[in-house]
């Protein structure tokens, strides 16, 4: 089991730190860095922060599914939960909608969402896109617990990369 080391920066503990030695002296103590710890050493390239502030922007938006359907099996009476899917989603809005893959939930008649805060929801499908791969369920929770994901336009992100949008 890999040892855990928490980020000062951040109070969050990882797994998996960077270490750097300077190349000129052969016996130096390692230094271990957690990624957060990296972000303020000016070690990491622009774009390296950029991809870490990404994440940390969005992570709190991110949910997990898990999906099941009941289902008699043999001759009994009573429904067993057999597991159908699991997958990756994001908080759409405070009002509930959890977007995810199609695949996910196509063989499921029920749904379990996890939020970053560890809290569990059952979903309820309200719209899929199946030609799309796409689904959107909608949970019960308090909207304090929900934190939609940061929504961007293709302008905004054409803009960025110097392609020029033509509107229609």
């Amino acid at each position: 089991m890999a040892a855990m080391v928490l980020c000062p920066s951040c109070d969050v503990y990882y797994s998996r730190v960077v270490v750097l030695v300077q190349k000129d002296e052969q016996h130096l103590p390692r230094k271990f860095f957690t990624p957060c710890a990296l972000l303020h050493t000016g070690w990491w390239l622009e774009a390296e922060r950029n991809t870490v502030k990404v994440f940390q922007e969005s992570s709190p938006s991110v949910a997990n599914i898990t999906t099941s359907r009941l289902a008699n099996v043999g001759l009994s009476m009573n429904p067993v939960e057999i597991p159908r899917g699991t997958g990756s989603a994001f908080v759409w809005d405070k009002e509930g909608h959890i977007v995810t893959n199609y695949h996910v939930v196509m063989d499921g008649n029920r749904a379990r969402i996890t939020l970053s805060d560890a809290s569990t929801w059952d979903g309820e499908v309200v719209g899929v896109a199946k030609n799309k791969d796409l689904a959107v369920l909608k949970i019960k929770a308090p909207s304090a617990k929900l934190k939609p994901i940061a929504v961007g336009t293709s302008q905004v992100l054409s803009s960025r990369i110097g392609y020029q949008h033509d509107s229609l």
